[in-house]
């Protein structure tokens, strides 16, 4: 992976999960457009990100429909159909400039739950995490 630096917008520690996925951009520093959704941050890449005439980007982001956004969402873990998260999911803790982050989609319910939020920031296994932007 090429990226130089990562661009927070929001505190990532601020949302049990986010979706990582790679987006093919024309700039490699300008803030991506995700349309819908909330984008939480986003990779700066060199010139070996190049892809023909685009860059290819990390971004992570949460859709309208993801939780916390969405409190009636079926992701949220205390919804009766709750089926794990999302297939794109990742640890907040896991993310590092240039290196895919620990995927978390197939997270069982009890380990959804035991994800506490504790004001700013959340307890992931024990360790509470806190973000300044």
């Amino acid at each position: 992976m090429s990226e130089t630096h990562f661009h927070w917008i929001e505190s990532p520690y601020r949302f049990p999960y986010l979706r990582e996925t790679f987006v093919l951009t024309g700039r490699p520093r300008a803030k991506p457009n995700i349309g819908g959704g909330l984008l939480v941050g986003y990779g700066i890449v060199d010139n070996s990100a190049r892809v023909g005439g685009a860059f290819r980007r990390r971004i992570l982001y949460l859709e309208n429909r993801d939780y916390p956004l969405n409190e009636g969402s079926i992701f949220d873990p205390s919804h009766p159909a709750f089926p794990g998260w999302p297939c794109e999911a990742v640890d907040p803790l896991s993310v590092s400039m240039g290196e895919r982050s620990r995927n978390i989609s197939r997270i069982s319910r009890v380990e959804a739950l035991q994800r506490v939020k504790i004001g700013n920031s959340y307890s992931l296994c024990g360790v509470v995490a806190q973000f300044q932007i």
